[in-house]
């Protein structure tokens, strides 16, 4: 966690609202809210990956962003689960997919560049680092070295990827170490998988899957069938039983975000973890 002076900066924001007389101009809006959750809640919640105790709106949800890294409630989740998983050393090796800047700015206190890697099919979006590398998991997946990574991180990815999203799973696992972690979030939905890889337009997509980015939907109907067939994982994933109910609601985490397979469930597997069962009667000629 970083070290600041908050409390000197929640009383330099709150000067410049009040300077404001009324008029609020669009760059400190959101800062309005945040200073009016932080007076209900003090210093009881912070950030887990820099300290800030300031959240904003974001996506219709109250107080949820972290106004220094911007931090999700789903990303302050993974923050915690890597944090006790404590998998990172000066000497790790971490491929991390889609960086977002809290876990990226914790994350390379720790870990140098030459042992980051930072990769995107967009590398322009990413402002906060210079170090992101353009990067198509579709087709430089199977470039990655083999039994390399102590660390593989994504979130909210494989409803993008434009590929078999089983061959991208094999690969990431191909390239850990056999003692290492892939830790993602892999946003789970209600009802059935859907995909469809042949372009829709924007509007059906948003429609079909939730958004006009994604191609693909993982329901948890038929989560057996589908990513199941893929990935060992447990169903039953249950925050509270990992951290005490005080660190998750220090943290800004929701009660809704700790049980069960959600948008916001962090998977942790190991590199056995990759099960493939179409994949493996495949290579056995069934």
């Amino acid at each position: 966690m970083r070290e600041k002076n908050w409390a000197e900066a929640v009383s330099s924001w709150t000067e410049a609202v009040a300077g404001c007389a009324g008029q609020i101009p669009p760059p400190l809006q959101g800062i309005t809210s945040a200073l009016a959750f932080h007076r209900h809640a003090g210093l009881k919640v912070r950030c887990n990956l820099c300290g800030c105790p300031l959240f904003a709106d974001r996506f219709g949800r109250k107080n949820i962003q972290c106004l220094s890294c911007l931090s999700l409630e789903r990303t302050r989740l993974m923050g915690l689960y890597l944090q006790k998983l404590d998998i990172l050393r000066k000497d790790s090796r971490v491929l991390h997919i889609a960086p977002e800047q809290g876990i990226y700015e914790w994350a390379a206190s720790v870990v140098p560049p030459e042992n980051y890697h930072l990769v995107d099919l967009d590398p322009e979006q990413y402002r906060f680092t210079p170090h992101v590398r353009a990067f198509n998991l579709c087709r430089d997946s199977e470039n990655l070295p083999e039994n390399y990574y102590d660390l593989i991180l994504h979130s909210h990815v494989l409803e993008h990827v434009t590929c078999d999203y089983r061959q991208v799973l094999r690969h990431l696992h191909r390239a850990m170490k056999p003692e290492g972690w892939h830790v993602c979030i892999i946003p789970f939905m209600n009802g059935r998988y859907d995909e469809c890889l042949t372009g829709l337009s924007r509007e059906d997509a948003a429609a079909r899957f939730g958004d006009a980015e994604h191609v693909r939907r993982f329901g948890v109907k038929d989560i057996d069938d589908t990513l199941g067939r893929v990935l060992s994982f447990d169903r039953n994933f249950d925050a509270s039983a990992d951290f005490p109910e005080a660190v998750l609601r220090a943290a800004n985490v929701p009660e809704t975000f700790w049980k069960g397979l959600t948008p916001n469930t962090v998977l942790r597997l190991r590199k056995s973890d990759f099960i493939d069962q179409d994949f493996a009667a495949s290579k056995n000629g069934r």
